[in-house]
């Protein structure tokens, strides 16, 4: 993830960032995938000026990310007029803050959850010192686990405590819902959502849906400048992102 810094006068209304391809930079990548994550304005002291942080993040064709990108790799305008980037850098030292959700309905049972499981502890055994986690479960009902902490021992050892709940249903727009609103709580920057599930959203009979939420309402929340967090569904059949970085 790169951490754009720029400053500008008067109000901020709009912003584009638009990709350049610079020689020796990004030229050979046959596409780039620009996904912005965060904006954020704060006033400068004794100015009529913002300074403006963006994060974002770019990823070649490869699926891998482009980390060699400067300054002057990107223009970002406001209103036709072009403003100053004052710096580009990579934001991989700031913390990682994620919601693990897991779903505990009864077609979980079995080989599910217990991949869920393996997977959910190996992750975070994998983060740094300094990153944090919460946990949440769901079936018909959301069971928050732990708060954000940065004890991985203590995430794990309520990750080996869980089960599928026999005939619950998935009640998961409604469980991606809150664990956004609980992301959303912490500073802008490394933060996302991700989610262990088998199936869709409905009740343990089946035929209509389990969440008083819908997926748009979840898109629409985890889109909104202040609640902005990106969200991924985690399966036995892959991965698929349900809100943009």
């Amino acid at each position: 993830m790169k951490y754009l810094r720029y400053a500008r006068f008067g109000t901020i209304i709009t912003l584009l960032l638009a990709l350049l391809l610079a020689p020796g930079t990004i030229l050979a990548q046959s596409t780039v995938d620009l996904a912005v994550h965060y904006v954020e304005g704060a006033p400068v002291e004794n100015e009529i000026a913002y300074n403006v942080n963006v994060y974002l993040s770019a990823v070649g064709g490869t699926g891998n990310p482009i980390k060699d990108l400067t300054a002057n790799s990107f223009t970002v305008t406001e209103d036709s007029q072009k403003v100053e980037v004052q710096s580009l850098e990579l934001a991989e030292n700031e913390p990682i803050s994620i919601a693990l959700v897991m779903d505990t309905s009864g077609s979980m049972a079995g080989t599910k959850i217990n991949d869920a499981k393996t997977a959910a502890s190996n992750f975070i055994s994998s983060l740094e010192d300094n990153d944090q986690a919460a946990f949440l479960t769901f079936d018909e009902i959301i069971k928050p686990q732990t708060d954000f902490t940065s004890d991985r021992g203590t995430i794990r050892d309520r990750i080996a405590l869980i089960d599928a709940n026999p005939g619950a249903g998935t009640c998961l727009y409604d469980a991606a819902y809150q664990a956004v609103q609980l992301a959303s709580t912490l500073p802008s920057g490394r933060r996302a959502v991700i989610l262990f599930t088998d199936g869709v959203d409905e009740t343990s009979t089946g035929g209509r849906a389990c969440s008083v939420h819908t997926t748009d309402d979840v898109i629409n929340l985890a889109s909104e400048g202040g609640t902005r967090t990106p969200i991924y569904t985690l399966g036995r059949h892959g991965a698929q992102q349900l809100s943009p970085l």
